[in-house]
């Protein structure tokens, strides 16, 4: 027989662990014009964006428009345990899935999709196959007025460093835009 010491220390851990909450993870979902490639660019906390579209789940949907970027009212959660899927959409609202590539090395399930690395795909895919690739996170500014910009590329994976410099220029031109409206440093 457990000795109650032994007992009682036993109910304390499972009493503790029973209150940890477990953060449920947060799904986005990317809808993407059906022929977009390039970079997909969302500017958080910005008083003239759009207030982020949620299913009845809890999934935040975000319709990338053709010139990929997107400006967002509501700030970044940094504390959220994001699960992102990508899709092509056409007019009648049809979807197709896009993977994500991550880079050597590291594959994973993300959300629906499951997901390649830049070192298991083939030559084919490498040439012909449209990835999201590169999930970035920048900030700038402090407190109140700190910005968050978040981006990632639409694009095949042969041609994907083009697109990500192109889409850094893109970013850098925004942070200097926002300075100047914001006055942040």
């Amino acid at each position: 027989m457990k000795s109650p010491k032994f007992i009682c220390i036993f109910l304390l851990i499972l009493l503790t662990f029973s209150c940890v909450r477990v953060p449920n993870p947060s799904k986005i979902i990317y809808l993407i014009p059906r022929g977009f490639t390039g970079g997909v660019i969302i500017t958080y906390n910005q008083p003239d964006g759009i207030t982020s579209e949620k299913t009845d789940d809890g999934s935040i949907i975000f319709r990338v428009p053709n010139d990929g970027l997107i400006k967002v009212k509501e700030p970044l959660n940094r504390d959220a345990d994001y699960n992102f899927s990508y899709f092509f959409f056409n007019e009648r609202g049809d979807k197709t899935p896009i993977e994500y590539l991550f880079p050597e090395h590291y594959v994973r399930n993300s959300g629906d999709i499951t997901s390649k690395s830049f070192d298991t795909i083939s030559e084919d895919e490498t040439n012909n196959q449209i990835f999201a690739i590169n999930h970035t996170i920048h900030n700038f500014g402090t407190g109140e007025q700190k910005v968050y910009i978040y981006s990632f590329i639409i694009e095949k994976p042969a041609i994907a460093l083009q697109a990500f410099l192109k889409t850094q220029d893109r970013i850098f031109d925004i942070q200097i835009e926002l300075s100047k409206t914001n006055n942040l440093q």
